[in-house]
């Protein structure tokens, strides 16, 4: 009769761990689904009319300045019969795919499925980034993309299993195709095999292989594409526009490196003289917004507007391109102050994490003064001066969310560094955590290295952004438990 009793007691309880089982395999499926849902009420919210910009022509029309995946992107669309809005409905229904994957990953990552719901609803629901997926502009892929290549970074740090590293290798190939600034995401891959060691150690050469095969094969075909497109024209690089306008912003020591005969000499007289003023202004700003703002406009300005006509005389007197010449005067300057260049690139740093730089409502009014009390501001029309910057108020939450996010991020990866070299064990969420930190403060500085100090590309960093955030309250959550 007991043993009766003790087995009909099992029996219940094993129908009750089934039962409570199904019903939470039902919750993750809702979970899972949930972008799909998030996705159609986006997009009916914001219409599907497509955004261009100036830039928006060089994709269309396969500029050669540009990577070619986000141009053959367009045109295979084109070529099935669809037009820029299909374009925009393209890529609004990518991210949906790529955000299923994340929260499948985030479930396998945390076992909650309030995390797995929060990541994607937070991925999806930021009105900034919303606007991307409505523009003709590389912002939308590299988005989804982001997204794809954090989800396999997940399972990675979780379970080792190769077979996402693969599709993060993937990922991270086509994001390079059409944005040459997923570059910043490679040094990852290496970093991972340290961070991942206890999981990967008995097989690191396999993990390589199977995270760099497919970005070796990815470069080589958009190599073959571009070659393909283009002919045999040299690929044309937008380097010594970024080397010329960091070098004009760069005081020099006041000695001109080149030869009275050379045309670069001319060239190198013009910069010092004619963009002087620049320099002047940007070095005696009265606060650090106000600088940063002046500094990223005349990069800006300097990169597409500045001497023309002389830097294409000074090329034509010397037999060169353009951009040889451009390339040839600027690392001169940079090479005479590394210092000023090393202010430059934190500057920058500064800027990419900062939100309206110049719209803070406690720094907008000195900006104003200053720029009202020097007007007319050297270059002005060209560098596009608004007359009067308005205050943002919602600048009061973002701004501060946005610096906790990248001190927090800093702080991850100051412990767990020290974890590393002292060998302690991490879990695999502060793994997660840890590689998702290197990646946005590796990308920002690659941005100030190399280009403008511009909030919107941090903005592609949003889904690494939510992800750390979470993850480190669900830690310091279970630390108190």
């Amino acid at each position: 009769m007991l043993l009766m009793i003790q087995k009909k007691a099992i029996n219940k309880k094993i129908l009750t761990e089934v039962t409570v089982a199904s019903a939470a395999d039902k919750h993750r499926w809702v979970v899972c689904l949930l972008p799909v849902m998030m996705q159609l009420v986006i997009g009916s919210l914001v219409g599907l009319e497509p955004v261009t910009f100036p830039d928006s022509s060089s994709y269309i029309h396969f500029s050669d300045v540009r990577n070619v995946g986000y141009p053959y992107f367009i045109h295979g669309l084109f070529s099935l019969g669809g037009d820029l809005r299909t374009v925009v409905i393209a890529q609004h229904l990518l991210l949906v795919p790529a955000t299923i994957y994340l929260t499948f990953s985030v479930l396998k990552l945390t076992d909650s499925n309030w995390m797995a719901a929060s990541v994607a609803l937070l991925v999806l629901l930021n009105p900034f980034t919303i606007q991307f997926h409505n523009q003709i502009l590389t912002e939308s892929l590299f988005f989804s993309l982001s997204v794809i290549f954090l989800a396999a970074l997940c399972q990675v740090s979780h379970n080792g299993d190769l077979r996402h590293a693969v599709v993060m290798g993937g990922a991270l190939a086509l994001a390079i195709a059409i944005k040459p600034i997923a570059y910043a995401f490679l040094p990852i891959i290496p970093m991972m095999l340290w961070i991942n060691w206890p999981l990967l150690k008995s097989r690191p050469v396999k993990f390589l292989l199977y995270a760099l095969m497919p970005v070796v094969a990815g470069l080589i075909a958009e190599n073959l594409a571009h070659h393909y497109r283009h002919g045999q024209e040299a690929r044309i690089s937008l380097a010594p526009i970024h080397l010329f306008a960091k070098g004009s912003l760069v005081a020099s020591n006041g000695e001109n490196p080149f030869e009275a005969d050379d045309p670069a000499y001319q060239l190198w007289q013009v910069v010092e003289r004619d963009f002087a003023p620049v320099r002047d202004l940007i070095r005696s700003s009265p606060t650090l917004p106000a600088e940063s703002y002046l500094s990223a406009k005349y990069e800006v300005f300097a990169q597409y507007q500045f001497a023309r006509q002389e830097i294409a005389q000074a090329a034509d007197s010397a037999g060169i391109s353009s951009s040889e010449m451009m390339k040839k005067v600027g690392v001169e300057r940079l090479l005479q102050n590394p210092l000023g260049y090393v202010r430059l690139v934190a500057l920058n740093f500064y800027s990419v994490w900062t939100f309206y730089v110049a719209s803070h409502p406690w720094s907008y009014a000195e900006i104003n003064h200053y720029q009202e009390a020097l007007m007319p501001l050297p270059f002005a029309e060209g560098a596009g001066f608004p007359e009067v910057i308005r205050p943002v108020k919602t600048a009061y939450i973002i701004l501060p969310a946005i610096w906790s996010v990248a001190a927090a991020a800093l702080g991850v990866i100051v412990f767990g560094i020290i974890s590393l070299l002292r060998g302690k064990e991490m879990t695999s969420r502060f793994r997660v955590m840890l590689t998702a930190s290197l990646l946005m403060h590796g990308y920002c500085l690659l941005v100030a290295l190399t280009g403008i100090g511009i909030a919107r590309y941090a903005l592609s960093l949003w889904p690494f952004m939510v992800m750390t955030s979470l993850l480190l309250v669900l830690q310091l959550h279970h630390k108190k438990r």
